[in-house]
């Protein structure tokens, strides 16, 4: 199960903090499918493969609601699921991908792992820290739009954490860990003071 993280409607469509919706609608494209009303507070798809597309309709920081509903329909162990979300410690462009951690002031996780009653959850980041994001607060900052100049570098951005994502459901977490973290730098994320002193959401 991959379950992409954001805020549902077109007010928050185009925003950073719906990179998680992006990278599960380019998902979608890929495969002909359309997402429909879950027996929940959530959107779902299911591929050719059995796994399901997830996308929370409970607004971010209640994400652990939808993803709650959706494991009382479905039996899913916590090792196969992925979140995909946005990542304020992680710079626009690039991803990560990790088998556990903490929320790291991520509001949607820390709403998943306080339902699931667990952070062992395999998550992939999505970068979205710029030089902008330490003009204004973060929690101003993930509700904005892209800029002009970013938007090139976001479908390349979408494509290639849906690319992680279908390794994912064809391989698993260690060798999605080896193709795209293998050129990361050498840095614990998970556990990243944000240095500039802003909250997280």
């Amino acid at each position: 199960m991959v379950v992409g993280l954001g805020n549902p409607g077109k007010k928050y469509a185009q925003t950073r903090h719906n990179l998680g919706f992006m990278v599960l609608d380019e998902l979608a494209i890929r495969n002909n499918l359309q997402f429909k009303t879950g027996r929940g507070a959530f959107l779902e798809s299911r591929m050719s493969t059995g796994s399901l597309l997830i996308k929370p309709m409970t607004y971010m920081n209640h994400s652990g609601q939808a993803v709650q509903d959706v494991c009382r329909r479905y039996t899913v162990d916590l090792d196969q699921m992925l979140i995909v979300h946005d990542d304020l410690d992680v710079d626009f462009g690039r991803i990560k991908i990790r088998p556990a951690g903490s929320a790291g002031g991520h509001n949607g996780l820390k709403s998943i792992f306080n339902s699931m009653g667990s952070q062992e959850i395999p998550r992939l980041k999505i970068g979205i820290n710029t030089p902008d994001r330490r003009t204004m607060d973060a929690e101003i900052y993930v509700l904005k739009p892209f800029y002009a100049h970013e938007k090139t570098q976001l479908n390349e951005l979408v494509s290639k954490a849906a690319d992680a994502v279908e390794l994912f459901l064809k391989t698993d977490l260690n060798t999605v860990m080896n193709m795209y973290n293998r050129n990361d730098r050498s840095d614990n994320d998970d556990s990243i003071n944000d240095i500039s002193g802003e909250k997280k959401l």
